[in-house]
């Protein structure tokens, strides 16, 4: 935060308020009041220089999102071509066996009907 607080003459809004119809007590009341609202380092008000740091850490939270999100991407991909390699293997194993279980069962089932077998 910046040590820098607002600064204004308070004799001079005394003087404006009692001419304007306020008692010195009221006009004392009102510019001490004011006087605290605009204390901006009692207030935690944010400088322009608060606001671009955390812009600034905003942006680095940001690009290391999207960092992350590129190297999810990247592992994704590598895992979607991993599981269609698996399941093209799979298919071939599956072919294979119901050709060979088909070829089982013709010899147990159907040749024997047909007398072909011995």
């Amino acid at each position: 935060m910046n040590d820098m607080a607002l600064k204004f003459d308070t004799l001079a809004i005394v003087d404006r308020l009692q001419r304007g119809g306020f008692t010195s007590e009221q006009a004392r009341t009102q510019a001490a009041v004011l006087a605290d609202v605009l204390d901006a380092d009692r207030l935690g008000v944010a400088t322009r220089e608060d606001l671009h740091a955390v812009e600034q850490g905003l942006k680095a939270d940001i690009q290391s999102v999207r960092s992350e999100i590129a190297e999810l991407r990247h592992g994704t991909r590598l895992d979607i071509a991993d599981l269609r390699h698996e399941l093209k293997l799979q298919r071939w194993m599956t072919g294979f066996l119901l050709a060979g279980t088909s070829s089982i069962m013709y010899q147990l089932f159907l040749a024997p009907a047909a007398g072909l077998l011995h």
